[in-house]
Order: C-alpha cells, then structure tokens, then sequence
C-alpha cells in the first residue's frame, strides 16, 4: 500500500513539473511574440494545425493523421526559419546575460553621474528640436551596429554628443551606441521593427524598437519634428524617461510617468491620451 501510494505520489509531482514547464514555455513564446507580425503568422499556423488534427480525430482520417506526423519534422524547421527573429533574440537575452556572466556593461544602466550628463545633453536636443537617437549598450554587446557606423570610442562629453546631433553634421544621421561613460560609435544604422500597429511612426522610433527587439539596450529618441523624448526598451516603447535617470529635470522634481513624455519647453508632462494620440497616429514623430 505504501509503495503504491509513493508511486502515485512521484507519478502526480512529474505531471505537475511538466505542466509547470510546459505553462512556462507556452508563456514565454506568447510574451516573445507577442505584438510583433510573427504572433498572427503563430496564431495562424495553430488554428491551421488544430483544426487538420481536430478534423483526422473526429472523422477518423488515417491518412491526414499519417501525413500531419510525416510532415512534423519539416513543420520544426519551417518554425525554426519563421521565427529566427524571435528566437535569435530569445538566445541573445539567454546568452549574453548573467547565466553566462557575460556582461558587456554595467547591469541596470550607466551610474549616476552619467545619467545626469545624458539628461542633460537629450534636454537640451529637445529644447532645439535636433532629433536624435542614442542607444546605451547594457549585457548585449552591440558591436555588430557599432561596426555599421563611425567608430569613436570617446568619453561622453556633452558638448561632443550635441555637436554630433547637430543637424548638419556629418554624423547626424544614423544613432549613437553609449557603453558606460564612452561614445562608441556614431552614425550607426539600427534595425528597423516590422510591427505592424507602428508602421506610421517616424525612422527613429522604429530604428529604437527594433534595436530593442534584438537586443537588451535602452534606446533614446528625441523627435526632430516636436521634440518629444522616447525611450525603447526590451521590445516596449515608451514616450517617457526611464527610471534610471535622475527625477531631477532642469528644475522638475518629478520624473514623467510611463505613458507621458517630456515637455521641455514649459518643463511639464503631458498626459496620457496626448501621448497616446501620436503614438497611434504617428504625428509628431
């Protein structure tokens, strides 16, 4: 009876591990996918495969269950080629963080003392509706992009960011990589998202998302047409500043909640449905 009621009770905690994994999985897809073109192609494929097994159980069909079960292994590597985006981002994330003690830079953004400095630096950007687009390298090294644009390697001096973003300098277009208190490269051309809903948005803002996707770097925009300041990070976009940076804003003592962005003219926020507004229809950007 004992070893009866031990076997039932080993049997009972794989079934949970395996749910538990398998939940884990399943969530950790839909998260990775979730807002991007490839979570309609996913949502697609499931309903195609559903049905075609739902219909060879229902009616019996030898044949269809025989050719779903011959054709599995190339339905693998037809996912596997789908969805190399996500899954290069996925094993990027993995990788290159601290399971493998990996860490390009220091975790959780630049110190304070530079945070300060780049504050100051994207005020005064949006003060003078010079667009801009900063990339701060975090465990993800981001050499690849690096290597696409001028390589610097200089300390971050204010006057030298500015002076790149100024409009007509040679190094204007294309976006900067930041790691710790160095200016690696400027100039650098960044992915752009293939999101769908966001089509309408400005380069920038695309170029900022879609380094996000790829990799764990907080990317900073500064929109050229309304000044506006947004900050991409880990595939979500934000017209805001980041927690990371100072609360202290050219005399504000309050940072913009998520959802808001930078006024930098009266040094105010704006709300919510102002932000939403452009987002969704790209004005502004």
């Amino acid at each position: 009876m004992w070893d009866a009621f031990q076997i039932g009770l080993w049997d009972l905690v794989r079934d949970v591990v395996q749910i538990l994994i398998l939940a884990m999985l399943v969530y950790y897809v839909i998260r990775l996918v979730r807002g991007t073109r490839s979570a309609q192609m996913l949502l697609g494929l499931v309903v195609v495969v559903m049905t075609l097994i739902g219909l060879s159980i229902l009616f019996n069909l030898d044949v269809l269950s025989w050719l779903l079960g011959a054709v599995s292994v190339y339905v693998a590597v037809g996912l596997v080629v789908i969805f190399q985006p996500e899954i290069r981002h996925a094993l990027a994330m993995l990788g290159g963080g601290a399971l493998l003690g990996a860490s390009a830079s220091p975790v959780g953004g630049p110190r304070q003392a530079v945070a300060e400095q780049l504050v100051a630096v994207v005020m005064r950007l949006s003060r003078r509706r010079h667009g801009a687009l900063i990339a701060i390298e975090r465990d993800i090294a981001l050499k690849n992009f690096q290597e696409s644009g001028v390589l610097l390697d200089a300390p971050l001096v204010p006057e030298l960011l500015l002076s790149i973003f100024y409009p007509r300098a040679p190094l204007h277009d294309g976006g900067v990589v930041l790691r710790g208190d160095r200016i690696l490269a400027a100039r650098c051309v960044f992915p752009l998202t293939t999101r769908p809903d966001l089509e309408e948005l400005g380069t920038r803002h695309r170029a900022a998302l879609g380094l996000s996707e790829e990799t764990d770097a907080v990317v900073i925009v500064v929109s050229e047409e309304s000044g506006m300041v947004s900050v991409a990070s880990v595939s979500s976009f934000a017209i805001t500043m980041p927690d990371w940076l100072p609360s202290t804003i050219h005399g504000c003592d309050d940072a913009p909640a998520a959802g808001m962005f930078i006024d930098s003219a009266s040094c105010g926020f704006t709300s919510n449905t102002a932000s939403s507004t452009a987002m969704r229809t790209g004005r502004g950007w």
